[in-house]
């Protein structure tokens, strides 16, 4: 029987950034393609370094990407815009009291 530690584990991938929890694309790639068809809509509520962003884009989907944590919102913004990807800026939500990133 495999080990979980041998079957989890997930080699060095290029697009790395500095999040702590960042997905492969190779991982994201395969459920963007599973769950949707190109011209559709993917919403990532939490999305992190955006790895459904560009994902979704180089597979010809559209991508709604929401983040609250500003530092994460940076590591997503320096990622997407090179790919020719508009990223809003700050939204603020005053019935909860807290900012929202998107």
């Amino acid at each position: 029987m495999r080990s979980i530690q041998c079957a989890l584990a997930i080699e060095p991938y290029p697009e790395k950034t500095s999040h702590p929890c960042q997905f492969p694309e190779e991982l994201v790639d395969r459920l963007v393609k599973a769950y949707t068809a190109p011209g559709h809509t993917v919403l990532d509520p939490i999305s992190g370094s955006g790895t459904v962003g560009a994902s979704c884009n180089r597979l010809g989907r559209n991508s709604i990407l929401i983040e609250q944590q500003l530092n994460y919102v940076e590591i997503a913004r320096a990622r997407l815009l090179p790919l020719g990807l508009r990223v809003a800026s700050r939204m603020s939500l005053r019935k909860i009291r807290q900012n929202v990133f998107v």
